[in-house]
């Protein structure tokens, strides 16, 4: 995980061996020279805030962010005054072109937006014009050239908004793509987290989805590209993110679904850099329009032209499954470079799963508080405080990555119970089927007479909170399952209630087919819609089989123990 750690004692000397390459070093001051500006400012009243940039525990770069100018700084820019300035950047030669700049950049205007120093009206920094690799990357933070420079350097700067611009940036928006758009335009849809009630300035973008009724020239794309990137740089942090798609894929809903256009801030470089090749290679299909068409259905909001539901069809649910699945498969890799966005896009999906309902991030995580295991709490909480407040927070990477695996395996389950209906060979027990399950159950338990099952499964068949189910073939039952909720403490777990399998059996012949994962697969669907996170079973320390089974279709072992009794 990307962090900023403050130069100290400790890491000042790992930080000293940074160095860029040979044909960098003419652009940016050694690492010791900067810290040594940086005691120089702070011991004549100026601001420097000197960090290092580390890849968990690994020194990857150096940053040094300043505030006004010192006592000394006789010749500073005018726009020195009561404003910040990224002062030094550099990544170690053996760290570039692996994303490590762009993610520091993030943390970087983070620490700024959180004023360290007090409100400023802009951030402000210098390159040497020649260094075309830092101005491409500064401007696809927003940075503009001023004509301006400091000695031989450039200046370019960044408007820090004082408060909330999002409803200035969506008017601006609606009124430019009308001009641009004309008699083409069929509608503007706001959807993400501006729609839905959690936007964060210093953490979200703004989500826009144009609908058009025919496509557009590429001069049309190109007049509208240099639009979006224009208010692009006014706000909010993150940027803007749209896609242009044209009527008739909506509805009929198509999938995966075909778009024109589309933009996000991680595009700026390539359009500035190459804006002809952009317009020509920025269309296809994104699965990702399933799930935002889905938000704009159920809470979106229509900021010009036709309502949502005269442009938008129903989306079929296997396929927003599919495209929200597509956005958090690779989490268990991935987690420790993206956590907040992960952690809580994990607990929205679940959540759908579990609620059927459409969250966002921000109730997804309080979603994930009241139903998830305890020992995710913390996480959750970290994620939704760096959310919600900007907070510069640390994630534990082991714990993720725990969480990670659960929520895939969780997710995974409900995913197929979602696009898949239960086999037509497994139904759940009612009145009436005591005798064909105890005659299964005698096989397992042989010590038991037929009347004793029959007995204690037409209980187990009328208990709200049992569930007994049957794999039937023509001949007859061949095997059974038993789960009931637990609400005492069940070793290994942290949640309350708890599904448990209390009894499965497949006869003889009729192994090596799957059904005791079908019949195991029904019994956690019960569990999870009666508000289970986790499903746990047992077995003898002699049962091998038992054992084997359990491990094969996902069991972790939690413990083993010895059982004592004494006669008084």
């Amino acid at each position: 995980m990307i962090r900023l750690e403050e130069i100290n004692g400790k890491n000042v000397w790992d930080i000293l061996k940074l160095k860029v390459g040979e044909s960098q070093k003419e652009f940016v001051a050694s690492n010791d020279v900067s810290i040594i500006e940086a005691y120089i400012a702070v011991t004549h009243h100026g601001k420097a805030f000197p960090f290092g940039i580390y890849d968990g525990d690994t020194p990857v770069g150096f940053c040094m962010i300043g505030f006004g100018a010192d006592d000394d700084w006789e010749d500073a820019p005018a726009v020195a005054k009561d404003n910040y300035n990224l002062w030094r950047f550099m990544i170690d030669e053996r760290y570039q072109g692996k994303g490590y700049g762009r993610a520091a950049m993030e943390l970087i205007l983070d620490y700024i937006g959180s004023e360290p120093c007090g409100p400023a009206e802009c951030c402000w920094l210098s390159y040497e014009p020649e260094n075309e690799r830092a101005k491409a990357l500064y401007a696809s933070f927003g940075f503009r050239e001023t004509g301006e420079f400091d000695g031989e350097e450039a200046i370019a700067v960044l408007k820090l908004q004082p408060g909330d611009v999002k409803d200035e940036i969506i008017e601006k928006y609606v009124n430019r793509s009308a001009e641009i758009l004309k008699e083409k335009l069929t509608g503007i849809y706001l959807h993400g987290s501006a729609a839905m009630g959690c936007y964060q300035p210093k953490k979200s973008d703004l989500d826009f989805m144009v609908v058009v009724n025919q496509t557009l020239t590429d001069a049309e794309k190109r007049e509208y590209m240099d639009m979006v990137l224009e208010l692009d740089a006014e706000g909010p942090a993150k940027g803007i993110e749209m896609s242009i798609v044209t009527k008739d894929v909506c509805d009929p809903f198509v999938y995966p679904t075909p778009f024109i256009l589309h933009y996000s801030r991680r595009h700026t470089e390539w359009y500035r850099t190459n804006p002809e090749d952009y317009i020509r290679k920025m269309n296809g299909t994104d699965k990702d329009l399933a799930a935002h068409f889905t938000v704009i259905r159920g809470r979106g909001i229509c900021l010009y032209g036709q309502l949502v539901e005269e442009v938008f069809g129903e989306v079929p649910e296997k396929d927003y499954l599919d495209s929200i699945w597509d956005d958090v498969s690779g989490a268990g890799e991935e987690i420790a470079d993206n956590p907040m966005y992960l952690i809580l896009n994990l607990t929205r999906v679940l959540g759908y799963l579990k609620e059927k309902e459409v969250l966002s991030k921000q109730e997804g995580g309080t979603w994930g508080l009241k139903n998830l295991p305890g020992k995710y709490h913390p996480l959750i909480l970290t994620a939704l405080d760096e959310y919600e407040n900007g907070a510069e927070v640390r994630y534990d990477p082991e714990l993720a990555r725990d969480y990670a695996a659960y929520m895939l395996r969780q997710i995974t389950r409900g995913q197929m119970k979602g696009i898949r209906e239960t086999p037509k060979e497994v139904e759940r027990a009612v009145a009436g089927d005591e005798e064909t399950v105890a005659l299964l159950a005698c096989e397992l338990w042989p010590h038991h007479t037929l009347e004793e099952m029959k007995e204690e499964f037409k209980t187990h068949i009328a208990d709200e909170e049992a569930a007994v189910f049957l794999y039937r073939k023509k001949d007859g039952a061949v095997g059974f399952a038993h789960c009931q909720l637990r609400h005492d403490y069940v070793e290994g777990t942290e949640s309350r209630p708890v599904g448990y399998l209390e009894g499965i059996y497949v006869k003889e012949a009729d192994r090596g087919e799957g059904i005791a994962r079908k019949l195991l697969t029904a019994c956690e669907d019960w569990a999870g819609e009666k508000g289970c996170a986790e499903f746990a079973s047992d077995c003898e320390v002699t049962n091998t089989v038992s054992q084997h089974f359990h491990e094969a279709v996902g069991f972790e072992e939690a413990n083993r123990l010895v059982a004592y009794v004494r006669k008084i």
